[in-house]
């Protein structure tokens, strides 16, 4: 290359002796054009030769990257092929592998989030295919197949979650005191003496296994008369000791039944409590239409003389429709035709005959007996868990009937103070438990009034008389022992007591009211807030 700076030191330097001055700077200038072309072009081929290299350059990256593409395209589409072969097999796991390497590839594919939320439909995980089934008809808005079938997955998921909710039910469920009451009374049946507690047993929790007091305490004099009778057979000299036994039997027996009529509504109410709580703190299952309030009281007098009219009385009021038309037609088809058949025979002239239509008969009225009992019963417990639905929407926060103000709290031992007095219904009535108070104030006006209406004409009349003055007697007797307990149940649900305590009782780690019996072996289970 020339160097500029000669060139000028060389165009400038003239002489006298040199040709014509003009001539030789022309063929100077001539020259130096020539230099500054020569010098232009390879400046200028260097900048291009830049220029294609930068091209060059970037043209492979973009051939790499469009080859990049290509592979990933190709893996998404293997891989798209390879899950629908597994699909069409029924091995969705492995194709929901597949499909999953697709969705990482970043291919836009959006068939891929149908074949997906199929994946977690057969996975049984119904959120996650309502979620990518939604993304696909973003795409895919016309597909009317999807879209109407995910209201269905919807509704799947919602029973689900029902049924996932009832499978982690608390233990805890409602137990009115009252109709542990009731269910202490089928300890005086006479196949059911043997082995008492029924009251207890309605009363515990679910999921518990203890057994009652009660239980125990009938066994041990079962056993006791067992041994008092073997005694009178075979050893006739030991007089003192088989009647020793015989008393200890009905000693045990009594008291049997005595615990387990005091202390089942106790046990009733302990667990109406802890399930209250837990409506309080959990996500439960609601009933979207508003519930009423069935009261045990009336439902088991309806059950008790409207029952005597049209069997199933007690089932209709507490709207159980379906147990109540089968026991109405059950009843008079069973329990009336074999009656009618005792009686036919009965009045057959051959002694033998006869014999056997009284024992049709009895077993007739027996029967009868037996459908009488399941619709008390059977009512009772329907009546419950009218009951459980019901105050879940009073206490349950996400209850559109949640309670929004709470009352003044009450005290139990003054419930029980009030029901001392000679009223039907007067410590109900302080618990606020209206219901309840009014139907055992109206049976017992309706017995007394019953009792002094019936003559004594001969012993039946005699017996029907005092029956219902002792059902009179009853009445005042579930009012005393029913109070306390609905005091409890008001103020767990009415006033803040319950929380309160909980967290008293959190703060301190300790029980404000322990048990009065612990569990052990004879099965004695009794802890209740008084």
């Amino acid at each position: 290359m020339v160097n500029p700076v000669r060139c000028r030191r060389w165009l400038f330097n003239l002489s006298s002796d040199s040709l014509d001055l003009e001539v030789l700077i022309m063929k100077k200038f001539i020259i130096l054009i020539i230099i500054f072309i020569f010098n232009f072009q390879i400046i200028n081929s260097q900048q291009l030769s830049n220029t294609i290299t930068a091209q060059s350059i970037e043209n492979k990256n973009i051939n790499e990257i469009n080859k990049k593409k290509q592979e990933l395209y190709n893996q998404a589409l293997e891989a798209y092929k390879k899950g629908l072969a597994y699909e069409k097999e029924g091995n969705y796991k492995k194709a929901f592998f597949e499909y999953e390497k697709v969705l990482n590839t970043k291919i836009k594919y959006p068939q891929i989030y149908k074949r997906l939320g199929m994946c977690y439909y057969y996975f049984g995980n119904y959120e996650y295919a309502i979620k990518y089934f939604q993304e696909y008809l973003k795409y895919f808005p016309s597909d009317n197949n999807i879209r109407n079938y995910i209201p269905k997955l919807q509704q799947q998921m919602k029973f689900k979650e029902q049924k996932y909710l009832a499978s982690v039910a608390p233990t805890a469920e409602f137990k009115s005191p009252l109709s542990a009451i009731l269910f202490s009374h089928i300890d005086l049946l006479p196949p059911a003496i043997f082995y008492q507690g029924y009251g207890n047993f309605y009363s515990r929790n679910r999921g518990q296994n203890w057994i009652p007091v009660s239980s125990s305490l009938s066994l041990l004099g079962i056993f006791a008369f067992a041994g008092g009778a073997a005694l009178q057979m075979y050893s006739e000299n030991i007089d003192p000791l088989f009647f020793s036994l015989y008393a200890l039997s009905g000693y045990l027996i009594s008291s049997a039944l005595i615990f387990d009529l005091f202390s089942s509504p106790f046990i009733a109410t302990e667990s109406t409590e802890n399930f209250i709580w837990h409506a309080k703190t959990n996500n439960v299952t609601l009933q979207k239409n508003k519930i009423d309030y069935k009261d045990p009281a009336l439902t088991a007098l309806i059950s008790l003389i409207g029952g005597s009219i049209v069997p199933g009385a007690g089932h209709f009021f507490a709207g159980d429709n379906d147990t109540a038309i089968k026991l109405l037609i059950i009843t008079p088809l069973i329990a009336g035709t074999t009656c009618g058949v005792g009686l036919v025979l009965s009045g057959n002239d051959d002694m033998h005959t006869r014999e056997i239509g009284k024992a049709i008969l009895g077993t007739g009225f027996g029967i009868y007996g037996i459908m009488r009992l399941i619709d008390l019963y059977g009512s009772l417990l329907h009546c419950d868990k009218i009951s459980e639905e019901y105050y879940k929407q009073l206490v349950n926060p996400n209850s559109p009937f949640v309670l929004k103000e709470k009352k003044e709290e009450k005290e139990p031992w003054i419930a029980f103070l009030i029901s001392l007095i000679p009223i039907p219904g007067s410590g109900n009535f302080y618990a606020e438990n209206y219901w309840t108070a009014g139907t055992l104030l109206g049976a017992s006006i309706l017995s007394t009034i019953t009792y002094f209406s019936i003559l004594e004409i001969n012993d039946t009349t005699k017996i029907l008389k005092y029956t219902f003055l002792g059902i009179s007697c009853l009445t005042k007797l579930y009012d005393i022992m029913s109070a306390p307990g609905y005091t409890a149940i008001y103020n767990a649900v009415y006033t803040n007591k319950q929380e309160r305590e909980r967290k008293l009782n959190s703060q301190q780690n300790v029980y404000l009211y322990p048990s009065i019996f612990e569990n052990n072996s004879l099965g004695i289970s009794i802890s209740y807030k008084f």
